[in-house]
């Protein structure tokens, strides 16, 4: 995700994780003048920003989850000067708090438009706290967000998401105004029926039809570019929306939980990247 605002040179931030393959290999061996390849831009997370709109944006982060959320917050501030956009933010202590002066600088500039709330697992007064779902809900309410209206956009590790869904549903936030990206994979999903042998998927891609075989333990995604369709993509774990297709036709088996809204599911949505054809089946690329 990138972590830059609109207007500012594109960058990303990457935080060093223990037996992390790339973020490892980043921070000991990229250096200025190396060209990285990256697929993208992609995914759904984002917020157009509109000079005269006028609105509430309720943003929760847990640790590195702050980057598309800090990206997210300074385009709006500076794009629009009548909305208002409130931060709750879980870390394990103060020392681990990425874009600490960043945020300072923000809330400095922009005054009450830009409340942050930090939630620390280890304080300097030994009062602990965690980003679950009760501390949310609270930290919500204590904000004074205007519920009626509020967009919300959540970032982080599993278990701060699925609070995150927990207190935003207490609060009566409809799921459509909440938007999702994760940075990993749901520690557990529901267990799916594996389809058995091979079934056939008709593929509309910009008004040209393909039909491919998707080939057993495969998902619609690995089978679609296994097919040689260009079918879009980003994460390829269900928390970004990126690879969403159309069912237009059969029945698919997905893992769950992913990020898909109500409202897009209403619609006939399903995530490519962990859903499989039980049966011939016909997918719409949107």
């Amino acid at each position: 995700s990138l972590a830059s605002a609109l207007g500012s040179a594109p960058h990303v931030t990457v935080k060093r994780v223990a037996g992390g393959r790339v973020s490892n290999h980043l921070v000991d061996h990229a250096k200025v003048g190396d060209v990285l390849q990256a697929r993208g831009p992609s995914g759904v997370f984002t917020v157009a920003p509109n000079p005269s709109a006028s609105r509430e944006l309720l943003l929760v982060a847990g640790g590195s989850g702050i980057t598309p959320i800090a990206s997210i917050a300074e385009s709006v501030l500076a794009a629009e000067p009548k909305s208002r956009v409130f931060l709750v933010f879980g870390n394990r202590a103060r020392e681990d708090v990425i874009f600490r002066e960043r945020l300072a600088a923000l809330q400095a500039r922009h005054g009450q438009r830009f409340v942050v709330e930090h939630v620390l697992e280890t304080t300097t007064d030994g009062t602990p706290g965690r980003l679950d779902a009760i501390t949310q809900r609270v930290r919500i309410e204590a904000l004074g967000v205007e519920l009626s209206r509020v967009e919300v956009f959540v970032c982080g590790p599993t278990p701060v998401m699925e609070a995150a869904r927990e207190a935003t549903r207490a609060l009566g936030i409809p799921s459509e105004r909440v938007h999702e990206e994760r940075f990993t994979s749901p520690e557990q999903r529901t267990a799916v029926v594996m389809p058995r042998g091979p079934q056939t998927v008709l593929v509309t891609l910009g008004g040209t039809k393909r039909q491919i075989a998707q080939q057993e333990g495969q998902t619609l995604l690995e089978a679609g570019l296994a097919g040689g369709i260009p079918m879009p993509f980003s994460c390829a774990m269900g928390g970004c929306a990126a690879c969403k297709v159309r069912l237009v036709d059969g029945d698919v088996v997905q893992e769950e939980p992913n990020c898909l809204t109500t409202a897009e599911r209403d619609a006939g949505f399903v995530l490519a990247c962990c859903s499989r054809a039980t049966g011939p089946c016909a997918v719409e690329v949107p």
